[in-house]
């Protein structure tokens, strides 16, 4: 009875309100390559002075249907275009010391589709399935 109130309350607020959540900075630079593993004081590679910026590219939410072990519900597409600007130092102490600095940018487009539980009549669902009973000749 509580996911049903809790999903009635969630449904009517998305309908109401644009739920906007970006990606936030600890989920996009996971999502980036990682840095080459070097040996220390040998070759090391790292990255300083992040700056991220989002981009929503797609908001869109899909009519109602019906989902196995969910119910009714309706799809929330949510995609992001993340480009993270850093400064990549590598870094080399042996045999002769030396630092490269250069300015990069890494573009990480992100996926964020959840659903939003409704409560509406079975006729006003969406079907699933096509019917595969018919024959075709």
């Amino acid at each position: 009875m509580k996911r049903l109130l809790f999903g009635s309350v969630l449904g009517i607020l998305a309908t109401l309100v644009v739920l906007w959540c970006p990606p936030d900075r600890a989920a996009i630079l996971r999502a980036l390559p990682r840095v080459a593993r070097g040996v220390p004081y040998v070759c090391e590679v790292s990255r300083d002075d992040v700056e991220v910026a989002v981009e929503c590219l797609v908001d869109q939410v899909d009519p109602p249907r019906f989902y196995p072990l969910v119910g009714p519900a309706q799809l929330h597409h949510c995609h992001y275009k993340c480009i993270v600007s850093f400064t990549e130092t590598a870094e080399s102490a042996y045999p002769f010391p030396f630092q490269g600095k250069r300015r990069r940018k890494e573009i990480v487009y992100i996926d964020r589709d959840h659903l939003h539980l409704v409560t509406c009549q079975p006729d006003s669902l969406q079907p699933t399935t096509q019917d595969t009973t018919e024959h075709r000749p």
